[in-house]
């Protein structure tokens, strides 16, 4: 299914604006394959290691995806469940990174304290054997909110091996605990300590961002992220954070604006000109229904000047899907790959691809890869995507699937 943007047909209202649907245009579905069943509630995309094996979390656990050998089709291997112990942590929401050595690491909601962990999973140095957990760090009471409280997302790792994330509430801003940025700092020694220190939290002026977004981009030196709410509109913001002598200081780049796309969840992705690209969520408003943007945001030609937003697409909430909330892929040309949650033809979410004007000579067009049916098609897919020897793979609530973009 084709979306070409913008195309005028009738006008519609919305939020009191009018807004102007658009044509849909036949095209041939995507294959999708289903590569595993039987994910336990998966809100976390995928990671590929050097030979070409998946890992993924879901409730309570960490799998591994095995590439298929004919005949036989890929293998999901289990290779660590949380216990919710003194010693573990317990229900990990974001997707997982991996490094050269193939150590993998992620947060969990839960743990000894109950408010979240980052671990590493190590693998075996002989093969079949366990994997090895460590948590890096525990989120604890001793520093209350103060040190931030349940990571809701996926790290980003630094040259140095130190990680940086976000808690989804804590702080120590008076009347907000309205989340943070962390980093942890690798230790110099092995079997040394990990180290916490807090980046940034929000709320910390009028104005300011609330409630981080689930995923840092780490550009240059520089961190790049959304809050799902505050900044001057109430309705969240893209931000950086510096690194200054002794301190991060924090630069709203854009407030969202009602109406025109609000409450980014998941972070954003850049080019090499460093233009930003990101999705907006947009919960109910009013009485009115809104299914989330697309957007664009350009840095200035004139350093201090504002950024500038492009909404690229608008969700209408239905064949074309609707509240994206993972990170965005981008390919070489520019074209753009998700999940949308909700809606698609069979109500149950979509995989889209929004075909940059480069290669259509104009317009941004979106194309409706594949509508979830439910059932042993899985639904609600609601993390980014990662491409794999031409083949995109995600994950549903329940399911593992490959595309064909």
């Amino acid at each position: 299914m084709s979306v070409q943007q913008p195309i005028l047909d009738r006008p519609i209202t919305i939020l009191g604006s009018v807004i102007l649907t658009l044509i849909l245009a036949s095209s041939a579905m995507a294959q999708e394959k289903v590569i595993s069943k039987g994910l336990l509630g998966s809100t976390a995309g995928l990671v590929e290691d050097a030979a070409g094996n998946l890992y993924g979390t879901d409730v309570g656990r960490v799998f591994e995806l095995i590439p298929p050998t004919p005949p036989h089709g890929w293998v999901t291997t289990v290779l660590h469940y949380f216990r919710d112990s003194d010693i573990d942590g317990s229900d990990p929401r974001g997707t997982l990174i991996i490094d050269a050595a193939g150590n993998l690491y992620g947060t969990t909601v839960g743990g000894p304290t109950g408010k979240g962990t980052v671990f590493e999973l190590s693998p075996p140095a002989t093969a079949g054997e366990s994997w090895t957990e460590t948590l890096l760090w525990v989120f604890d009471p001793v520093g209350g909110r103060k040190r931030g409280k349940w990571p809701l997302g996926k790290l980003v790792m630094d040259g140095d091996g130190n990680l940086y994330g976000t808690t989804s509430e804590g702080g120590n801003i008076p009347g907000c605990n309205c989340g943070l940025v962390f980093e942890l700092v690798k230790p110099k020694l092995p079997g040394d300590p990990w180290a916490e220190k807090v980046l940034y939290e929000f709320g910390a002026y009028p104005g300011d961002g609330t409630f981080p977004g689930t995923t840092l981009l780490l550009r240059k030196g520089v961190l790049f992220g959304v809050t799902t709410s505050g900044g001057s509109n109430k309705a969240g913001t893209v931000f950086q954070l510096v690194r200054q002598p002794g301190h991060w200081a924090e630069t709203i780049l854009y407030n969202f604006v009602f109406r025109e796309g609000t409450r980014p969840l998941a972070g954003v992705i850049a080019d090499a000109d460093g233009n930003l690209y990101g999705t907006t969520n947009d919960p109910d408003v009013g009485r009115v229904r809104t299914y989330g943007t697309i957007f664009e945001l350009s840095p200035p030609a004139t350093a201090g000047d504002p950024w500038q937003k492009s909404t690229l697409y608008t969700f209408l909430g239905q064949g074309d899907g609707g509240r994206p909330g993972g990170n965005l892929w981008r390919d070489q040309l520019g074209n753009l790959y998700g999940t949308a949650s909700t809606a698609g033809e069979f109500g149950n979410g979509t995989v889209f691809k929004l075909e940059a004007p480069g290669t259509t000579g104009g317009a941004w067009t979106m194309d409706v890869l594949h509508s979830f049916q439910g059932g042993s098609d899985g639904g609600g897919p609601f993390a980014e995507l990662i491409l794999r020897k031409g083949l995109l793979f995600g994950t549903t609530g329940g399911t593992a699937f490959s595309v064909v973009p």
